[in-house]
């Protein structure tokens, strides 16, 4: 059986120019998770939760080692929350400020193994009969 597990959230911000592109960071963080998915689905539709986005699989650049996405931002009360279309009208036009946050997601492949009635009685054996080998 397959899980996924979350076990680092980083997110770096930075100021974006529609004209001149990334400009400075202003933001940056890194947080311990630790969360279980069933599915790779259950784990995307959590990533949007957390981010506030409804992006598909496509929208994420899923590596071995993490799940990376952008999102671009605009700064209410201190606050990042996605940018409308409005927004990003405003912002082409230079009238408002948004931020770029790359998001990473540093994931782990869980495979469980189901074992069987006969399995466990085998794994059970072999270490009671190695703790019980006076030759080990």
């Amino acid at each position: 059986m397959e899980k996924f597990r979350i076990t680092r959230h980083s997110c770096i911000t930075t100021l974006d120019s529609y004209e001149h592109g990334e400009q400075q960071e202003v933001n940056a963080h890194s947080i311990e998770r630790h969360e279980e998915f069933d599915s790779m689905d259950e784990l995307l539709s959590s990533l949007n939760a957390h981010i506030g986005a409804e992006y598909n699989q496509d929208d994420f650049e899923i590596t071995e080692e993490a799940i990376y996405t952008d999102v671009l931002c605009k700064m209410v009360n201190g606050f990042y929350f996605r940018a409308s279309i409005p927004d990003i009208s405003l912002w082409r036009r230079g009238l408002v400020d948004l931020y770029n946050r790359h998001h990473i997601f540093y994931a782990e492949r869980v495979v469980k193994l189901k074992l069987t009635k006969e399995d466990e009685k085998e794994s059970l054996f072999a270490i009671l009969g190695n703790a019980l080998n006076p030759n080990n």
